[in-house]
């Protein structure tokens, strides 16, 4: 969950906060609470899993072989690259700023959208290699919510994989639910297969309050799970709210250290002490992007774009190498692209 001194001192300067996902927090290790193109060639893998703190297992060194030959992946010839070391976010806002992490936010008008996401196709490794803690990974849609023009609330929902033996599954956060006595956060027990694709769709226009988020099994052609939730103050036809997409890695406590060892909240130096580790989700493919607004569908395209955003930027000169990559072809921002996100130099 977004520190409450951030949130308040986004609301002071009118600031939106634009991610709210719990970043950061330690999720167990038994958690499990249209223009198509590929960017990279089509391979499958699972992601690397450890049961101990202190072994690396054979699978999580293959793993790491692996990983070096990810970083051979050819850029497609006439393709549009921004990462870290070349791309400011300026003016943009960055609700996402505690570990890597890809943003693109809507304006203020939308109450439904959907994008496809291979998983099947990426490579993801989220076992620290010195000492066996892990990261957390996650891609999603979500929602900012606002009273007038002063943001209000907000919620992210989709892809969550978390633990030392983790697998892809559906959550939610909820900064401010619509009662009181409602979970702010959610994880489903509903593994879902690796080997597939899946269709994300967020919808907030059945009613007032109320989210609802189904994944599709592409593969399968069938649904694989779904969940319904309320969130104060959101208005079902859209006027108050802002989409987003996110693609992230996340740090658990007991890595959230600075590049002495110490405990630390500073999120450059914690991400400078989990470099090398070979932590990575590359290679994700999100496709067939749509946004919808009045009842109309549209293909997510920059003129439905408020603004896209990387963390870190170019204004973080503390790194020297691309951890954050984002890779598109012919303009096709925002409803078909790559992201890499590879914490190895």
């Amino acid at each position: 969950m977004k520190k409450a001194l951030i949130i308040l001192l986004a609301l002071c300067l009118c600031v939106p906060i634009a991610a709210c996902k719990g970043r950061g927090t330690d999720v167990s290790e038994d958690s499990s609470k249209e223009v198509v193109f590929s960017l990279v060639p089509s391979s499958s893998e699972e992601a690397a899993s450890n049961e101990s703190d202190g072994e690396i297992s054979e699978e999580s060194s293959e793993e790491s072989e692996m990983s070096e030959e990810l970083k051979k992946e050819p850029i497609p010839e006439g393709a549009t690259v921004i990462t870290n070391l070349n791309y400011s976010n300026g003016d943009g806002k960055m609700g996402d700023s505690d570990g890597p992490a890809y943003c693109v936010y809507s304006n203020t008008g939308y109450n439904k959208a959907s994008m496809d996401v291979k998983i099947s196709e990426m490579k993801i490794n989220n076992i620290r290699e010195s000492d066996g803690k892990f990261v957390n990974a996650y891609m999603f849609l979500g929602c900012d919510v606002y009273n007038g023009s002063w943001w209000s609330n907000c919620f992210d929902t989709g892809f969550c994989y978390a633990g030392k033996t983790p697998s892809w599954h559906l959550f939610y956060n909820i900064y401010e639910p619509a009662e009181s006595g409602q979970a702010g956060w959610y994880e489903s027990s509903v593994k879902l297969d690796p080997t597939h694709d899946y269709r994300l769709t967020l919808d907030t226009s059945e009613e007032n309050l109320k989210a609802t988020v189904i994944i599709y099994d592409i593969t399968a052609g069938e649904e694989a799970d779904r969940v319904s939730f309320y969130v104060k103050g959101m208005k079902a036809d859209g006027s108050n709210t802002a989409y987003l997409m996110d693609f992230a890695l996340d740090y658990p406590q007991n890595v959230k250290k600075d590049t002495s060892g110490n405990s630390s909240e500073d999120f450059v130096e914690i991400t400078l002490y989990n470099t090398d580790e070979d932590l990575y989700m590359q290679n994700i493919l999100v496709e067939n992007v749509k946004i919808y607004k009045n009842g109309s569908e549209y293909i997510w395209d920059e003129t439905h774009t408020k603004n896209r955003a990387l963390w870190p930027d170019m204004s973080d000169t503390q790194f020297d190498y691309a951890c954050t990559k984002v890779i598109t072809v012919e303009d096709s921002y925002d409803y078909s692209f790559r992201v890499d996100l590879d914490m190895n130099r």
